[in-house]
């Protein structure tokens, strides 16, 4: 097996387009390939692709990968850009919840209401039930007043159009110019088609979100120094990024939906990220895993894709992707892996470190 990975590096890198890289963490070329696998999800781009592990520091890293002007290409270009109307149906879907304004008021400190401690009391089970899955998913921060939020990677910019009608002062940036065209033309934001590598500002923020962002970055040391120059004292850093040892990579391997090679560069674990963001100056705040039950499903079909004739498969899928098997069986399922942290999705929440004399 070993013998067979050695080989497979060797013919990657007789590829012009695929370059050998160290790790990012510890400046180490002391790795290893320990899977491969194809482009299943979005642009199909040709070719094996390859996960290798730092010897060193033992983090994952996407290597040999697709040199960065090729993969540029893809992000400015292609249908990485996700249908804006679908992200606004997915804002009305919870705004229920997220959108109400007396949770906002009474559990999250925006001034829409006078206080009123009797209606606290009644809307404390719902709070409870909801503030887990808040924090996985639409990140509604407490009120700050004249608080500012940056978003890297922000796409069409529907999560900062919600921050800014809660008061926010917002921005964003983003590869995809189709994006930005939309988040600055229809939803009035400002937003710029520029890399984190390439922004440059004076403002300093109260909150950094990257949703799904992290693991794309060529250099995540660097992106994190750069976040954390820019966050004022205090400031938070919330990441949603995939989670390499999740159980979904762990039963489907090459298959799993949350790789997603070439364009995912990093693989990170919950080890490896406490590490990037120790090196960076952050203290960890917690650790939340997700809940979405697509990273158990998809991975069917992608299997089902290189066996098309595998009756077995065909009839897994059919009954997992019923609704109320769905439901009853699959999210059940998923959410107890998520309660025990064993999901392939994570949210990490960091705040700034404060900084002392001794550590000057």
């Amino acid at each position: 097996m070993k013998n067979m990975m050695e080989y497979l590096y060797k013919r990657l890198l007789k590829n012009p387009n695929v370059i050998n890289v160290k790790c990012n963490l510890c400046d180490s070329y002391n790795s290893e390939i320990v899977l491969l696998t194809k482009d299943y999800v979005y642009n199909k781009i040709p070719g094996i692709y390859a996960i290798s592990h730092c010897l060193n520091c033992n983090s994952f890293f996407s290597n040999p990968r697709l040199k960065s002007e090729i993969l540029e290409y893809y992000y400015s270009k292609t249908t990485i850009y996700r249908n804006y109307i679908l992200e606004q149906d997915y804002v009305k879907k919870r705004k229920n919840f997220f959108l109400s304004k007396e949770i906002l008021n009474d559990f999250y400190g925006y001034p829409f209401l006078d206080k009123n401690l009797l209606r606290k009391f009644k809307l404390f089970p719902s709070f409870l039930r909801g503030r887990k899955r808040q924090k996985r998913t639409l990140f509604i921060p407490p009120y700050i007043k004249n608080g500012r939020v940056l978003d890297i990677g922000c796409s069409s910019g529907n999560y900062l159009n919600v921050l800014k009608k809660l008061g926010w002062t917002v921005k964003g940036i983003d590869l995809n110019i189709k994006a930005v065209i939309y988040a600055v033309n229809v939803l009035k934001l400002e937003v710029e088609n520029i890399s984190i590598e390439d922004f440059h500002t004076d403002l300093l923020f109260d909150i950094i979100y990257l949703n799904m962002v992290l693991e794309h970055v060529s250099s995540p040391k660097e992106t994190l120094i750069k976040c954390y120059s820019i966050l004022k004292s205090n400031g938070k850093l919330v990441l949603r990024i995939p989670d390499f040892n999740g159980l979904e990579v762990r039963i489907y391997k090459k298959f799993a939906y949350t790789l997603q090679l070439p364009s995912h560069l990093h693989h990170f674990t919950t080890q490896s990220i406490k590490k990037y963001l120790e090196m960076a100056k952050f203290n960890l705040v917690r650790i939340i895993h997700g809940n979405s039950d697509r990273d158990l499903v998809a991975p069917l079909i992608f299997m089902l894709q290189e066996q098309p004739d595998n009756i077995l498969l065909q009839i897994l899928i059919k009954l997992i992707t019923k609704k109320y098997i769905r439901k009853i069986i699959v999210k059940k399922f998923v959410k107890i892996i998520s309660n025990l942290g064993k999901t392939s999705r994570m949210t990490v929440v960091a705040e700034k470190r404060k900084i002392t004399n001794s550590s000057r």
